[in-house]
């Protein structure tokens, strides 16, 4: 992908001001800056700075370009002015230059006061209010004070966006994140995840690459002593390459952070192989090819090069086959060829081609399945088999195959409790137990099985309560904690359980709160606590406590429009407003203000249409598009104006055309605006058929009984209200 420049007319990505007395703080943070890749799936990425590059580079350090201009105030100026951000390396130095001061109060002047980022790497921001530690100041002025209409400073202060590299702050890994972080418009915590799975697949890569070293040198011993006809060339290859990956491999892995360390060590590896002699290729060299093709295939997948890694991965199988087919008992082969499988299915899944994604999956089960069936003791292998068909099963719900889907999440379940029996304190297994109760417990909800999914929500909530207690200062455990709540909140509120169903969601939402209050700025955090704050709203509205849903109501638009801010074309938060959007027509319906209702309805309407026309395969927006033009429809006739009702309810039928009809398992996000504009429309025969299957799936939703309430179908034994449910208006 080419990289794309700071902005119109802009050279540089960032101008970095230091004093000189901090040069090599400016040295480390230049050469961080320009040598950092971007994770691959944040490439390309739109933000409000504009598209995320692969690096960035060029980045502007005054005291080493300028030392031989001959008008530095000049070329300082043209410096700041082709430059998109302004880093400003922040101590008690800088804090006394004179031109740190100049160069910030210049850069603020060309109107970018918001692009501005400082690094404190010594001293205390704002000291110089604190009697006594004046000394101690390491903000320039024009930091600490806003500009006036004229330019100087005013008394106005204000909070520069600061990381901070000092001991027992950020330090320099997570400053240097925060700072790419603000430049980029980027969510520092979604960078930061994507940081750390790189690391983990890096890592993951390099412990193979040890496996392969040590195997390697095996195999060269072996045959150094079965073959003493090896020739002085092969020999002298062999040396190099363990004296490379052993020596100047370690080298290289202690700067880190680098692709380049692993493609080398894989072409390294290429290099030896392609010298062999044919006479010396054996099936253990050519096994050990193979993995070196698989490494190589990982880099390019990580650099987003997807057609090099298909190629790698593809040639690796192609290794890996004859020789299974040789030794059909050979479970490290076996393996090796499941992963080459798998990692094709990763790469068609980073495609968006589900279709071979699962091809090449299913590939890969039956290897796995045969290894575990003949070696149960290896729990590594056992792992292996429960990450493979948990990838299965994600990517049949991302096709909207959700019976098939639930079927693999229930093979990730027996997996997960056997590992469970056979180790019950490795707090791995038993959250990854908690993962498989709370994917079916997902997958059996959005099917209707709602007995099914209260249990598996349940179990899901009792595991990671467990967890919690045991150690209630892990984040992540109380992240899943609150999302199982939240998803016992939803089943219960589709059987009618309404006070349950309120005290989950508001206990999801306390949980929320304070892992928000503990990261204010992570996505994850925001998305969860509005989506806590919209379905406690949603019940708060039908519990009669309009006041208060309003409150959540307004706290989940706000969330949801930041996140929808910084990532424009992510479908998820378009989506979710939409949601938002329509709860807020409701409330406005059920307050008497048909026009704000109308609103409300038309704009959600039209964000989903829009994302679905960028996303069609995304599942979630089409029953919530059905939602909204039943909806609209209500309102307009609310307004008298039936015609257009009828058109709305229509349009409804039509969006649901291909996700209903003769399916097996029905959805209930489905069949109740199936149910609701068919009965609406008066179409009582077609509608009571499908309003009975959902009292069959036990779904007592309140919002769609009080529809069904107001139609032709309220006669209907199958649609009449349970006694939990609420009344209708």
């Amino acid at each position: 992908m080419a990289q794309v420049s700071p902005g119109p007319a802009l050279r540089y990505r960032a101008f970095i001001s230091y004093s000189h007395q901090d040069k090599a703080w400016a040295d480390w943070l230049h050469k961080a800056l320009e040598t950092y890749r971007l994770p691959s799936r944040l490439v390309g990425t739109r933000t409000a700075a504009g598209t995320v590059p692969r690096r960035l580079a060029p980045i502007f350090r005054d005291r080493d370009e300028l030392a031989s201009a001959t008008d530095l105030g000049r070329k300082v100026n043209e410096a700041l002015e082709q430059s998109a951000n302004l880093i400003v390396i922040c101590s008690p130095h800088s804090a006394a230059s004179r031109w740190v001061n100049e160069e910030v109060r210049a850069f603020k002047r060309l109107g970018r006061s918001e692009r501005v980022f400082c690094l404190v790497v010594d001293g205390e921001p704002n000291a110089s209010g604190l009697p006594g530690r004046e000394a101690e100041e390491c903000f320039v002025p024009a930091l600490r004070y806003r500009p006036g209409a004229d330019h100087a400073l005013s008394d106005q202060a204000t909070e520069p966006i600061a990381a901070d590299a000092r001991p027992g702050k950020d330090g320099k890994t997570n400053a240097k994140l925060k700072l790419i972080a603000g430049m980029l418009d980027l969510a520092y915590d979604k960078l930061k995840q994507r940081e750390q799975q790189r690391r983990q697949r890096r890592m993951a890569a390099i412990t193979a690459l040890a496996v392969l070293v040590t195997a390697i040198t095996t195999t060269l011993a072996v045959m150094a002593l079965r073959a003493q006809r090896i020739a002085e060339y092969e020999r002298s290859q062999a040396e190099d390459l363990i004296g490379f990956m052993l020596g100047h491999l370690h080298t290289k892995l202690e700067a880190a952070n680098r692709l380049d360390i692993l493609d080398d060590v894989a072409g390294k590896a290429m290099d030896y192989f392609s010298a062999l002699d044919e006479s010396e290729v054996t099936d253990d060299s050519l096994a050990q090819r193979a993995k070196a093709l698989q490494l190589i295939g990982r880099v390019r997948e990580e650099q987003g090069k997807l057609d090099d890694a298909t190629h790698a991965f593809n040639d690796a199988s192609q290794l890996m086959k004859p020789l299974v087919a040789r030794q059909p008992h050979n479970a490290a082969w076996q393996i090796a060829l499941a992963d080459s499988y798998s990692w094709l299915g990763m790469v068609a899944w980073d495609r968006g081609d589900m279709p071979s994604a699962l091809g090449r999956f299913r590939l890969a089960a039956p290897l796995v399945e045969d290894v575990v069936q003949r070696h149960p003791e290896n729990l590594d292998w056992f792992k292996h088999l429960g990450w493979l068909h948990n990838n299965l099963g994600h990517v049949l719900e991302a096709d909207a195959q959700l019976p098939a889907a639930r079927q693999e999440y229930k093979v990730v379940l027996g997996i997960y409790r056997t590992l469970v029996r056979r180790e019950p304190t490795d707090r791995r297994y038993r959250s990854e137990l908690g993962h498989a109760y709370g994917n079916l417990a997902g997958i059996t909800y959005a099917l209707g099985a709602l007995t099914d999914a209260q249990d598996y929500a349940s179990r899901a909530l009792a595991i990671w309560q467990s967890l919690a207690q045991q150690d209630p200062t892990d984040m992540s455990v109380q992240m899943y904690l609150a999302r199982a709540t939240a998803m016992q909140g939803k089943v219960l509120q589709a059987r009618g359980d309404a006070a349950a169903a309120t005290a989950a969601f508001d206990a999801a939402l306390g949980i929320g709160k304070h892992l928000l209050a503990v990261n204010p700025t992570s996505t994850e955090s925001i998305s969860d606590i509005a989506s806590y704050s919209r379905s406690l709203a949603h019940q708060r509205r039908l519990d009669g406590d309009p006041s208060h849903a309003e409150q959540l109501l307004r706290e989940a638009t706000a969330y949801y429009t930041q996140l929808a801010t910084r990532e424009p074309d992510e479908p998820a938060w378009q989506t979710n407003l939409a949601a938002t959007d329509i709860e807020s027509a409701h409330l406005s319906w059920q307050a008497g203000d048909l026009a704000a209702a109308t609103r409300g309805a038309d704009a959600a309407q039209s964000l989903l249409v829009s994302v679905l026309k960028k996303h069609a395969d995304y599942a979630r927006a089409l029953p919530l598009l059905a939602e909204s033009r039943v909806l609209l429809g209500q309102l307009q006739a609310a307004s008298g104006d039936l015609s257009a009702a009828a058109q709305s309810w229509g349009a409804a039928l039509q969006a649901l055309q291909s996700g209903t009809g003769s399916s097996l398992d029905p959805q209930p996000a489905l069949l109740e605006p199936h149910a609701e504009a068919l009965c609406l429309l008066g179409r009582t025969a077609e509608g009571e058929p499908v309003a009975a299957t959902l009292a069959g799936l036990g779904d007592r939703d309140a919002q769609y009984l009080r529809t069904i309430a107001a139609t032709p179908c309220h006669a209907s034994p199958a649609t009449a209200p349970s006694p939990t449910s609420t009344p209708s208006n």
